[in-house]
């Protein structure tokens, strides 16, 4: 077969050659050099099928050339092109992904196959890796034995470059602008690489360093805490009002520094040693403007547009209300974040070309440490009226907040203008929260390969990982009298939130901008050294815990390879073993006593994989496997998150709380994948694939008021409609469980490839998948799907390209999915949303690159819904970015 000469080269070449940094120049054949040839857009993509058809795994990759070319501004955003691979954002920008619909902490990501530690985070965020540390990221949808368990929807391994690679030094100079249409700024990122080797060819270097400020800027309207309310007078609530809405502005600045070394030493033909390191640091500010009303504090209360229960025993709907004399809250925030996360990894490789043994010593760290600080003027206003209507499909244009006193007007917020109007004015207590993950490990891996028979080679290895995590919070207060004192009024440290409120995407009567406070200069005139003098700080201890966990694996696979006729074949059959030891520590909130839990597990695992040629152009493949993913540290133990906002006119707090579940079992899933592939011509694929995986003990989240807590003031109850204690506090609990149900997935995925020989391609895949929680929405009865699942996706890429000029249109879609689950609403549904995003580049000279890029061009925003598309939840959005760079290489 012509195909089967070349794979070999075609599938090792594929991880370099489209390196647009440090393309291979010489020492190959005339016939290696011909799978090469190609560059630019269409050889990434080459080099993309190329690993998918030699890998015996269901695979699909991404390379250099593609991060560098399609329009991202993070890995994250690159990634969301792999068929099966949907995108979570934070802020509007590329965070968390999801493989194949589940959820994203059911994903394990790796970085040169070891655990890259990034505090601050529940499971791994891209957006916290830069693309140039990355030569080329594979996601295995089929595990093998050989993989580190803990991925139940799949493996995404993130590759860094070797400094072996390379045939002659390399340094490269990147300069971007970076400018986002809602903060109106424009940003420089500086990113510089070097590469060369020494002692005759021996020693490789290669060193990148990205140097990023980040100005982001995130609008958003929701409604918070809705009330159960008569509205007939018959001495039971029978409707949900809307009674809170809360608009916000939330600035990130950031100052982003990321590091990679490879190190690579060439001790003989036999034994090479490596040594490659990340290291990350964000610095940030985040300011917040808030303002929410409260319509339960009003008089002479008007509500309309009632929309009628379409489920028996559920309630009604008040979309509309207008009220006298209600609260107005403006909410300041300032937060700021400190994270660092490194990763070091010294391997070792020996081969005689019969026996290859190979080990690896890993170290990563991740810590975060955030310090909150918030202000509260809450003032009365004459008259509100606020309509929270939506046509559904995603239109909100209805959405109006109308106010009697200009919430851009400076004596709306003047104790001095307007004192009988002051409900309170005060300084939030300070609650400053540290957070650390840390992983250590070592393995040793060996491989027999064999000449003759069918057994073509076995692998067996071992791995020690030891992980922890730890977190730790505080509450700063100080004399609240002393506070008053010195507070200034708003007028002299007033300023606005913003001028563009939602860009374009605010409703027709929403304020276009409020005014908000100059916080930094606030803090500095009201924290003088008498009220210093007074500080108080005491753990927060529903939100402390410490835990780890100790794991031990073994493994053994058999690789086959034959032909059944004249149709080659390739096989694997493994088992892996591991055992789990765990412990956690977190103290209760009243009294000084911690709570220790130890817990232990044993779990083995078989794999299959099966890949056949059937002939030149079409290749088939099957694999069975059970997989197992741990639940997070900081889940399986007795901490809380705990988040309070305080109402010091009523004298009351609003609790939010997320307990952890030290008695969570790891999730497993029995999976079967099949895939059908045609290749034809050069860089051309059509494919579709099968897959299916049963869940048991998947881990969920549940809304639960227990009589009794901790927290509260007295008894805990419903009575209301809302869970309430005896002072009026209100309590949103949530905890982490396994549910008994289990989730079923099961959906196929279809992709296109095709370059039309004239600078033009195309490049189409979409999901289709299906999934039952076992839970029901409470206000339509529609059975619900797992969280962060998404029936349809799609991508749809177009590029042009010559030897200086290329342009490429990428339009990712994602239809609606749960959000969250429980609270008074019954669940949160995010609406569907597309996003195109354009990139382009030109060639200069052989030196000099310049490009353009654009993120969201047509400026879509998330929009939320409960149960159905009339009943809004949530308007965010992000705003356009826009990159302008050069590439010089010396």
């Amino acid at each position: 077969m012509e195909y089967k000469k070349n794979l070999l080269a075609a599938s090792i070449l594929s991880a370099f050659a489209s390196v647009p940094v440090f393309a291979q120049e010489s020492g190959q054949s005339a016939e290696e050099t011909e799978v090469i040839e190609v560059r630019g857009i269409r050889s990434s993509i080459i080099n993309a099928l190329n690993v998918k058809r030699a890998d015996i795994k269901i695979v699909d990759g991404i390379s250099a050339d593609d991060i560098g070319k399609l329009p991202n501004d993070n890995i994250a955003e690159a990634i969301q092109r792999i068929p099966g691979v949907q995108i979570t954002r934070s802020q509007g920008r590329g965070g968390q992904i999801a493989v194949r619909g589940l959820d994203p902490r059911l994903a394990r990501t790796t970085v040169n196959g070891q655990t890259f530690a990034a505090a601050g985070f529940d499971g791994f965020n891209f957006g916290f890796v830069e693309s140039e540390v990355a030569s080329s990221i594979n996601v295995y949808k089929s595990p093998t034995a050989d993989l580190d368990e803990g991925g139940l929807a799949g493996v995404v391994n993130i590759e860094t470059a070797s400094a072996l690679d390379f045939d002659e030094r390399r340094v490269i100079i990147s300069v971007d602008g970076i400018y986002g249409d809602l903060d109106k700024e424009v940003d420089p990122r500086l990113s510089a690489t070097f590469a060369d080797k020494f002692l005759d060819d021996k020693l490789g270097v290669l060193f990148n360093v990205v140097s990023e400020d980040v100005n982001t800027r995130f609008d958003a309207i929701w409604i918070q805490s809705p009330r159960l309310v008569d509205t007939n007078g018959d001495g039971e609530d029978n409707a949900v009002r809307l009674s809170k809405t809360r608009s916000r502005i939330e600035r990130y600045e950031a100052d982003g520094l990321t590091f990679n070394l490879a190190l690579d030493y060439k001790v003989n033909d036999q034994l090479t040693l490596g040594l490659k390191g990340i290291k990350a640091e964000n610095v940030g500010v985040n300011s917040i403007a808030n303002l929410r009303p409260d319509f339960n504090t009003g008089d002479n209360i008007v509500d309309s547009k009632v929309e009628p229960a379409s489920v028996d025993g559920a309630k009604d709907t008040i979309f509309a209300t207008e009220a006298d004399n209600v609260q107005l809250w403006n909410l300041p925030v300032y937060r700021t974040d400190d994270m660092k996360t490194y990763a070091y990894t010294a391997d070792m490789e020996w081969t005689d070309g019969t026996w290859t043994v190979s080990s690896a010593l890993h170290s990563s760290k991740g810590e975060s440490f955030q310090n909150n600080q918030f202000f509260i003027f809450n003032f009365n206003v004459d008259h509100l009226a606020a309509d929270m209507t939506s046509s559904g499909a995603g239109d909100t244009n209805d959405l109006s907040f109308v106010s009697s006193q200009a919430v851009n007007d400076p004596n709306t917020w003047s104790a001095n203008a307007r004192p009988d109007a002051v409900n309170s004015i005060s300084l939030g207590a300070n609650q400053p929260k540290g957070t650390e993950l840390e992983e250590n490990a070592f393995q040793i891996d060996v491989d027999r390969m064999f000449d003759n028979g069918i057994l073509s080679s076995v692998e067996f290895g071992v791995k020690y990982r030891n992980e922890k995590s730890e977190r730790t919070r505080t509450r700063v207060t100080h004399d609240a009298a002393l506070v008053a004192q010195v507070m200034p009024d708003f007028t002299e440290v007033s300023q606005n939130a913003a001028t563009n409120f939602l860009g374009g995407n605010r409703p027709n009567g929403w304020p276009a901008h409020w005014l908000t406070v100059d916080l930094p200069r606030l803090l500095d005139m009201v924290l003088t050294p008498e009220v210093r003098a007074t500080r108080q700080e005491t753990e927060f201890r529903g939100d402390i815990f410490s835990a780890e966990r100790d794991i031990y694996a073994a493994y053994a696979m058999a690789n086959f390879e034959g032909e059944i006729g004249e149709m080659p074949f390739r096989a694997n059959l493994g088992v892996r073993h591991i055992r789990t030891e765990q412990t956690s520590n977190a103290p209760v909130v009243q009294g000084d006593q911690d709570v220790n839990f130890d817990s232990d597990y044993n779990n083995t695992l078989p794999s299959f994989s099966f890949s056949l040629d059937i002939n030149d152009d079409w290749v088939t493949r099957f694999s069975a496997s059970q997989v197992l993913i741990r639940p997070k540290l900081a889940a399986s133990n007795f901490n809380r998150t705990v988040r309070q906002v305080e109402d010091p006119s009523a004298g009351t707090t609003d609790y939010t709380i997320v307990e952890g579940n030290p008695n969570l079992e790891p999730q497993l899933a029995d999976a079967f994948d099949a895939t059908l592939e045609y290749y034809y011509g050069d860089g051309n694929a059509v494919y579709t694939s099968v897959f299916y995986k049963d869940v048991t003990d998947a881990v969920g989240t549940r809304s639960v008021c227990p009589s009794t807590f901790d927290l509260a003031t007295g008894a805990l109850s419903e009575a209301s409609g809302v869970c309430m204690d005896s002072a009026g506090n209100t309590f949103d609990i949530s905890q982490t469980y396994n549910s008994p149900e289990g989730n079923t997935y099961k959906g196929i995925e279809f992709g296109v490839t095709h370059n039309f020989e004239n600078g033009f391609g195309v490049v189409f895949n979409t999901t289709y998948l299906e999934a039952d929680s076992g839970e029901q929405d409470p206000i339509t009865g529609e059975d619900l799907p797992p969280i962060n699942l998404s029936k349809n996706t799609y991508n749809f890429i177009g590029y042009y390209e010559t030897d200086d000029f290329a342009i490429r249109a990428a339009y990712n879609y994602r239809s609606s999915f749960l959000a969250s689950l429980g609270g008074f609403l019954g669940v949160q549904q995010r609406d569907s949303r597309g996003q195109l995003d354009i990139s382009s580049s030109y060639n200069v000279n052989d030196n000099l690159t310049l490009s353009l890029r654009a993120l969201n061009v047509t400026g879509e925003p998330d929009v939320d819904y409960s149960g159905v598309p009339e009943r809004f939840q949530q308007l965010g959005y992000g705003g356009r970015t826009y990159y302008l760079g050069a590439r010089y290489e010396f």
